[in-house]
C-alpha cells in the first residue's frame, strides 16, 4: 500500500496537483510508519488487498492473454496469406503417389533420450 500511494502521490506531485499529493504521501506515511512500528494492525488491509488483487490479476490475465492470442494468430495468418506460405503443405497435387516425406535418421543410442527437453 505503501509503494502504491507513495507512487500515486509521486504522480499528482509532478503534474501539480498538489492537495491530492499531499493526502496520498501522507496516508503512505501513516502505512508506512503502522506497518515499520506495528505490522499486525494492518493485516485486515492487506487481506482485502491481496483478494483485490487476486480478482484484478484473473482479469487481467485473461485480458492480456486474450489480445496476445487474437493479435499474434491474426497477424501470422495474415502475413502467411500475403506471402503465400503453407508450413503445413496442405495443397494436394493429383498426380503424387505419395504424400511420404524422407528424413534423415536420427540413430538409436541410448545417450540421445536422456535429454530430450
Amino acid at each position: 500500500m505503501t509503494g502504491v500511494l507513495g507512487f500515486f502521490a509521486t504522480v499528482l506531485g509532478f503534474k501539480q496537483i498538489y492537495p491530492g499529493s499531499i493526502v496520498l504521501g501522507m496516508m503512505a506515511a501513516g502505512f508506512l510508519f503502522a506497518g515499520t512500528l506495528k505490522p499486525e494492525s494492518l493485516a485486515g488491509i492487506h487481506t482485502r488487498w491481496m483478494r483485490f488483487a487476486e480478482v484484478l490479476g484473473a482479469f487481467n490475465s485473461k485480458l492480456i492473454l486474450g489480445l496476445i492470442y487474437i493479435v499474434f494468430f491474426t497477424l501470422l495468418r495474415a502475413i502467411l496469406t500475403l506471402f503465400r506460405i503453407d508450413p503445413l503443405n496442405r495443397k494436394i497435387v493429383s498426380d503424387r503417389d505419395s504424400y511420404w516425406e524422407n528424413h534423415e535418421p536420427m540413430g538409436g543410442e541410448a545417450r540421445r533420450y536422456h535429454q530430450q527437453f
